[in-house]
């Protein structure tokens, strides 16, 4: 990039700011917002797909759960507790990995001692009753 001329100290380049002092007030932009809003004035029942720009005056529940499969919430480790013996610290081998879309290779996993790595989103496979946040977790290399 080539600076052509350099702009005055006290002035900001052409383009940025240019608009001579004559910003709103926030007051003056709230007030402007407030205006522009109106109250609403009853209701009707619509389909979804005809609904658009209008308010929600109802609450509105899905009819299934989404997704419909237990999912990671967080990036980290999936493990089963049941595997767990002691008080910990516990040191588990990675044997897997699960990222959202990915499909269930692991739930035939009847009873799994290591950990997986798991993405947000991903499907928690079954007999993994746990993910640990990756915060939470120390790696080492020999695991």
């Amino acid at each position: 990039m080539t600076l052509k001329s350099s702009p005055a100290a006290d002035q900001p380049p052409d383009g940025c700011c240019s608009d001579g002092g004559n910003l709103l007030s926030v007051d003056d932009a709230i007030e402007r917002a407030i205006a522009l809003a109106g109250p609403v004035e009853g209701f009707e029942t619509l389909a979804l797909g005809s609904a658009r720009g209008r308010a929600i005056m109802d609450t509105i529940t899905a009819r299934l759960p989404l997704p419909n499969f237990d999912n990671s919430a967080m990036d980290g480790y999936a493990l089963n507790t049941k595997s767990l013996k002691g008080s910990g610290p516990y040191r588990l081998a990675v044997t897997g990995r699960m990222a959202a879309g990915d499909a269930d290779t692991h739930s035939g996993d009847k009873t799994p001692s290591g950990a997986l790595r798991i993405f947000t989103g991903a499907l928690v496979p079954a007999n993994y009753d746990a993910v640990i946040m990756q915060e939470k977790v120390t790696l080492k290399d020999d695991c």
